[in-house]
């Protein structure tokens, strides 16, 4: 079944089937003064199934703009946007600003539970699943506090579980860990991986760590200055559980090749 949604006249097609996300022949075009910059250049993106994308590429190559074109929260200059992973309330998204997302009239539960809340969900319902999803993330948060009252780590950390508390079949993080201090960093990146992947969950993943990129991922999409796809690397087949040493030194290469290739552009 497709259901159109439209987005500042944008329409948006939509489907029940399996997560399928395609950004055809888009581009869009910034003007400051006389000056236009146009990204992606009528370039087609296409992101679908329960993989794992991470998006790499120099400062300024129009990352967060093709997230924000995906979610429709960005119309293009020209192209479509298709998508097929029917409820549109089951997306979660991190926006790199993760601090304005944040509802400052809302305690932190409100914030959130609101998810659950525009979903209809009961006081009851929505207290067990905030409780259960803490709980897995292993974090700890005031909810009782608000965003104001709470540290830049701890408000980024709640935001990611605003994310998942819907248990979205699409979820955007851009930047997601940026705030968090690198003790607590990887325990929940694993764990917000190890949430989603028990949901059969589309992830895009936007980091400028990129070893990070290569663990979550199980495509690796580079763009060049413009916003155009430039190479990918399929890793999903390649076990990166354990310390073991073979899987060090392979990240090692695979590292220093992406970053070779993103100083080129």
């Amino acid at each position: 079944m497709l259901c159109p949604q439209i987005y500042d006249g944008l329409e948006v097609q939509m489907s029940d089937t399996d997560a399928r996300i395609v950004l055809s022949e888009i581009e869009v075009t910034f003007r400051r003064k006389e000056r236009a910059t146009r990204l992606f250049r009528g370039a087609t993106y296409e992101f679908k199934g329960e993989k794992y994308y991470s998006i790499l590429g120099p400062n300024g190559c129009g990352k967060s703009t093709l997230l924000r074109v995906l979610l429709g929260l960005q119309r293009p200059s020209s192209g479509e946007v298709i998508r097929s992973d029917g409820d549109l309330c089951r997306v979660g998204y991190v926006p790199q600003n993760y601090k304005a997302s944040l509802l400052p009239w809302f305690s932190a539960y409100r914030n959130l539970t609101l998810p659950l809340a525009i979903r209809g969900l009961n006081g009851a319902q929505q207290r067990t699943a905030s409780r259960q999803l803490l709980d897995s993330l292993g974090v700890s948060i005031d909810l009782s506090r608000y965003p104001y009252q709470l540290s830049g780590g701890q408000q980024q950390l709640l935001c990611v579980a605003r994310a998942l508390i819907s248990k979205p079949r699409v979820l955007v993080l851009d930047e997601p860990f940026s705030a968090l201090d690198v003790r607590n960093r990887p325990q929940i990146r694993d764990a917000v991986v190890r949430e989603s992947r028990t949901r059969e969950t589309l992830l895009l993943f936007v980091s400028h760590q990129i070893r990070e990129s290569i663990i979550v991922a199980d495509e690796i999409l580079v763009l060049d200055s413009w916003g155009q796809p430039v190479k990918g690397f399929d890793v999903e087949a390649v076990d990166r559980t354990g310390d073991r040493p073979h899987v060090s030194r392979w990240l090692t290469t695979l590292e220093g090749e992406v970053e070779s290739l993103i100083a080129q552009l």
